[in-house]
């Protein structure tokens, strides 16, 4: 396979929730990237149906408030819109 130099995103990375759910975080100055399994996905081409897992810049607290303010519900590193369907994990980047 020949690199093109671009991923296309599979359609959960750019939803109008998932945009929501960045949207929040950088409004609150919260840097964050996708990981894992959907990163994977992305990658193979392939658009499935998955959560999403996002990396972000500042401890669970931080990301817990700023989702709450802008209406997702957070358990324990795991966040659900109230307004959309977005369901997937969080964790903290390493220094």
């Amino acid at each position: 396979m020949k690199p093109s130099g671009k991923i296309d995103l599979p359609g959960r990375m750019r939803d109008a929730p998932t945009g929501r759910l960045l949207a929040a975080l950088a409004a609150a100055g919260i840097a964050a990237r996708f990981v894992g399994g959907c990163v994977r996905n992305a990658v193979l081409g392939l658009d499935r149906d998955d959560d999403i897992d996002v990396a972000v810049s500042v401890p669970p607290d931080a990301v817990m408030r700023a989702l709450e303010a802008a209406g997702f519900t957070v358990t324990a590193g795991t966040f659900q819109s109230a307004n959309g369907r977005v369901t997937g994990e969080m964790t903290v980047t390493r220094p």
